[in-house]
């Protein structure tokens, strides 16, 4: 039954979708596993398809890396992250993984995972034999402090 008001029948509200964290979207779980996928894909390919599986990777994994420490997965983020900082190791892209590797140490004191930390020692290690100059040298040293530090 339609309401009415004194200037003519009432109109509904337009519906809006609610928004969401990031890290709370329902499909939130399926980009991270997919993106890690790729990653894992990509890291066995010897093919001309390497590049383009790490391009979609990081964009499926950059936005839930972003947002996650402020969504309240803090675990979340930095894992989705450590895969992030691999794909772009893996494009050879150093200055993406460097500043991958800035936004993670800061992350790092709010996570006591040990596979995170395991994980982001193996990316620490792979990073420091490819990235050698002193802007990327400061985002190695970043890690082995947030890694020693708690």
């Amino acid at each position: 039954m339609a309401r009415t008001t004194l200037s003519g029948p009432a109109r509904a509200p337009p519906r809006r979708r609610p928004t969401l964290p990031v890290l709370l979207h329902p499909r939130a779980g399926v980009r991270a596993e997919a993106g890690h996928a790729l990653v894992e894909l990509a890291s066995a390919a010897t093919s001309a398809h390497t590049r383009r599986l790490l391009t979609e990777a990081t964009t499926l994994l950059s936005p839930l890396t972003d947002h996650g420490p402020t969504s309240g997965f803090p675990r979340s983020a930095l894992l989705h992250g450590i895969h992030l900082a691999r794909a772009h190791l893996l494009a050879r892209d150093p200055d993406s993984t460097a500043a991958t590797l800035l936004q993670l140490a800061d992350h790092v004191p709010d996570v006591q995972s040990i596979r995170c930390r395991n994980l982001l020692r193996h990316i620490r290690r792979l990073a420091g034999t490819r990235m050698r100059s002193a802007d990327r040298a400061h985002a190695l040293t970043a890690v082995d402090r947030a890694l020693s530090a708690s």
